[in-house]
């Protein structure tokens, strides 16, 4: 009986790759024109007749982009890695496949609230397609350069809370407390685009792992770090904030 279930579910996942979405979106983590226009290049050539939207995400520090065309689910992945979306996104939405059987209804999940929208071909005055037919990469970033210029002035601070952890002398410890920590950063991600972490190797000599929370403002970033000392790190590690 249990195997029959398995295989059940099996197939519902088999069968969910294959359902249809309306559109791909890439999320460019961080102030980066040149990943943003690099992006932008790929989609025009993979999808030439497809209406293609770019804005500054809500947060004021990264931009998202939303290619409406008609794909499967398994075509969403494939073209999401291609287009460089946000991996931790491409994770999430794996997972959400895997663990709903497909049926997940916010699978590619974009909060596009009071965004800015901007058109990048009239920012630069440039025709797209014959930038890719005399693909000069050294002129991609002086375009870049000129569109951050153009867009600076929607562009919101950003702050950082750092919090190193994991005891660089009991391994099992460490990466136990990093699956822990990647765990709630994930389902909070899930909830909340707006959300954006990353968890990098620590420059302490003591710590292993260093987990960072991009924030738009330093009160915020101050209740993110205190939360998360109290509520996940119970109260056993530090935390300090930077403006970059």
């Amino acid at each position: 009986m249990r195997e029959g279930l398995v295989e059940d579910r099996e197939q519902d996942k088999l069968r969910s790759l294959n359902r249809e979405l309306d559109f791909i979106g890439v999320d460019i983590d961080g102030w980066n024109t040149y990943a943003l226009l690099k992006s932008y290049i790929k989609a025009r050539i993979l999808f030439p007749n497809a209406k293609i939207k770019t804005s500054i995400s809500k947060s004021g520090s990264g931009f998202h982009i939303e290619i409406h065309q008609r794909h499967t689910l398994l075509d969403n992945i494939l073209y999401r890695c291609v287009l460089d979306d946000d991996i931790v996104r491409i994770k999430l939405s794996l997972s959400k496949l895997f663990m709903s059987n497909g049926e997940e209804k916010n699978f590619d999940l974009l909060f596009n609230e009071n965004e800015i929208e901007f058109n990048i071909e009239e920012i630069l005055g440039v025709d797209i397609e014959k930038l890719i037919e005399d693909y000069d990469d050294s002129l991609v970033v002086e375009m870049a350069e000129k569109l951050s210029k153009a867009l600076e002035k929607y562009r919101k601070e950003k702050w950082v809370v750092y919090i190193n952890f994991g005891d660089v002398n009991n391994e099992q410890e460490a990466e136990a407390l990093k699956e822990k920590i990647k765990q709630v950063c994930e389902d909070i991600t899930a909830k909340d685009d707006t959300f954006k972490w990353r968890i990098r190797y620590s420059s302490f000599e003591n710590k292993k792992y260093c987990l960072r929370i991009f924030c738009n403002s330093k009160d915020e970033a101050h209740k993110k770090g205190t939360w998360f000392v109290k509520k996940v790190f119970d109260d056993k590690e530090l935390y300090f904030v930077k403006k970059e």
